[in-house]
């Protein structure tokens, strides 16, 4: 392993991509000798995020990992991108090692202390029961999505009978419907009354797929059940959680949740979004079909509590938006904000169009191959005081090599956005095009696993400092 006291055979004047360039092309360990010594306390920092009590450890394996690491014609665009995105995966490892080396624990005190069981309830009891709280949980819902549920389910009335009824587009009704469905699961799901795992089946509904193409139905099919449900840490300390669901016309829908707690104060770390003051993003993904990744709705939602959001605006940043972009034809986007069209998008090209949350399953399902190079229209913005400003950016996604140990179950890829943020994104995917993590230099996010294995990790983050 470099020694980072051992003195130094090349100039502090080279940049990170040639030290980076001199090592992985060249074998010269003292260029990464002076990477590895210019930026370990950024490596430490970035690793203290997650435990600071292995945070030594966290750090000595990522340099292992980026020593073992193979990109493409041994350059790396964005180094400490790619350094960030090794130092999460390896935190994340290390702590989900030890949370499950608990829970063994656990369960192994626990066998002595274990009596008789009772037996369960009837199962239609059981079932009168979760009735009464689905119709709990129904009248709580806003009127418009109680409304549009009702006469789906209740009265058992078609899309486009609603979509008379209530003077709505047939988009809309299947857009009510599945958010609504969504938010009773979640909640009886937090309840702990049952987990329904996301089915396409709930309330009993008899699923009406209007797609006549039954491949493009079984495709969509097999995209919900690979992106079914991942769970994330951001930087340590943020959770973040991934879904799909497929819709009752054959469409997809994608959800990205993420709480990212901003403060000292007390609060859960295995639960961020208890954080009285914190950031909260939700983006809302319409795929009509996953083969070609084509998407008539995109949902973006966010906001700050608490401290975050007086913080967020001294620095000129408003987190409070609720915005839906669709396509108003191939060339342009239309902005609305609470249902009012306030803006167009020109698409300069005609290649594809993605938002941030499709661009990480677009980049799990490419060819980890170092021929592989793609066009992107990334839709992005750029965060004002009154709101975002939404403009396209046409960049590309290169296949980057191999990162960290082992060599041969992970692949890179970079999204070209230097020009646009003064950063490159790197994404980390499996051999089977499974999301591993991404990130740059400044965050990361790193998959955790399942809900109690993230939790169980979060719950050893030590307070912001």
């Amino acid at each position: 392993m470099p020694n980072p006291l051992r003195d130094l055979r090349v100039s502090k004047q080279d940049s990170d991509q040639e030290l980076m360039a001199r090592f992985y092309r060249n074998d010269d360990d003292s260029a990464l000798e002076t990477f590895v010594r210019r930026h370990q306390e950024w490596a430490l920092r970035k690793a203290r995020q997650y435990s600071s009590s292995e945070a030594e450890d966290i750090v000595q394996i990522s340099i292992l990992r980026l020593m073992d690491s193979q990109p493409v014609n041994g350059k790396v665009s964005s180094p400490l991108g790619w350094w960030n995105t090794i130092i999460g995966a390896v935190a994340v490892d290390l702590l989900r090692k030890s949370a499950a080396h608990r829970r063994k624990e656990s369960r192994c005190s626990e066998i002595g202390d274990l009596g008789e069981t009772s037996t369960s309830a009837e199962d239609s009891t059981i079932r009168n029961q979760l009735i009464g709280l689905v119709r709990h949980e129904i009248g709580k819902l806003d009127h418009r999505f109680r409304e549009t549920l009702l006469k789906r389910y209740f009265d058992d009335l078609s899309y486009s009978q609603i979509s008379n009824i209530l003077r709505i587009s047939p988009g809309t009704v299947a857009s009510r419907l599945a958010r609504s469905i969504a938010h009773i699961r979640d909640s009886l799901v937090q309840q702990g009354v049952l987990d329904l795992a996301y089915t396409s089946n709930a309330f009993g509904d008899k699923t009406t797929m209007t797609i006549e193409d039954t491949k493009l139905i079984e495709n969509n099919k097999s995209f919900v059940e690979k992106w079914r449900e991942i769970w994330t840490i951001s930087d340590g300390r943020g959770l973040g959680r991934f879904k799909t669901q497929l819709n009752d016309d054959g469409s997809v829908e994608v959800n990205w949740r993420l709480d990212i707690p901003m403060t000292n104060a007390p609060y859960r770390p295995e639960n961020a979004e208890s954080a009285e003051s914190r950031l909260w993003f939700e983006n809302i993904l319409t795929l009509r079909d996953t083969r070609s990744f084509k998407w008539t709705r995109y949902r973006s939602r966010e906001g700050a509590t608490g401290e975050a959001y007086t913080k967020m605006l001294e620095r000129g940043m408003l987190y409070d938006g609720d915005q839906t972009i669709e396509f108003l034809n191939d060339d342009q986007l239309a902005v609305q904000s609470n249902g009012e069209q306030v803006a167009i998008v020109d698409v300069p090209s005609r290649d594809p169009v993605v938002p941030d949350v499709l661009l990480l399953l677009l980049v799990c399902e490419f060819s980890p191959d170092r021929e592989t190079s793609w066009p992107i229209n990334l839709l992005v913005f750029e965060r004002l005081s009154n709101g975002k400003k939404w403009d396209i950016a046409h960049t590309r996604g290169v296949y980057s090599g191999r990162k960290g140990l082992p060599t041969g179950l992970s692949h890179a890829f970079e999204i070209e956005m230097r020009p646009y943020t003064g950063r490159d994104m790197s994404i980390w995917v499996t051999d089977d095009g499974h999301l591993i993590g991404l990130g740059d230099e400044r965050e990361s996010f790193v998959v955790g696993g399942d809900e109690v294995s993230t939790r169980s990790i979060l719950k050893r983050q030590t307070p912001l400092s």
